[in-house]
């Protein structure tokens, strides 16, 4: 998987954490600053590999296999704030900037590791929820 595809994943995970009832093109495109073709083009890629249900005009909602994508995209990004916040003591910027990246490498093992590392905890640095992992489960 792209890591634009990554991107939208995350983003629509977080749209839906957030309550949003129904997901529409706008609300993709203000939140990752693209344009609504953009969003049609990517999303379209999304529901061809079984990621997102995407109703035309309508709304966009995660399939299963695209809600544990998205969750564990969102969970190495937030395991990297913390490390990145608490461990090496980054700006909130820089920590910003380095987590996005790195969370498109990180593997399960690697966050599971992390997690363990960091006694597993349960928000990021901004108060939002980590989602748990399966190191988790012992807590």
């Amino acid at each position: 998987m792209s890591e634009t595809m990554e991107e939208y994943l995350k983003t629509i995970w977080v749209l839906e954490e957030e309550n949003i009832k129904s997901i529409r093109i706008k609300d993709i495109s203000t939140a990752l600053a693209v344009k609504p073709p953009s969003v049609v083009q990517m999303l379209t890629k999304l529901e061809e590999v079984g990621l997102i249900h995407y109703i035309k005009h309508k709304e966009v909602c995660l399939t299963k296999k695209g809600k544990d994508a998205g969750q564990a995209i969102v969970r190495y990004h937030r395991l990297m704030e913390v490390l990145f916040s608490d461990v090496i003591e980054g700006s909130n910027e820089d920590v910003e900037i380095l987590s996005c990246g790195a969370e498109h490498f990180v593997t399960p093992d690697i966050a599971k590791k992390i997690c363990t590392f960091l006694n597993h905890p349960d928000t990021c640095p901004h108060g939002k929820p980590i989602p748990r992992g399966d190191c988790c489960n012992g807590d």
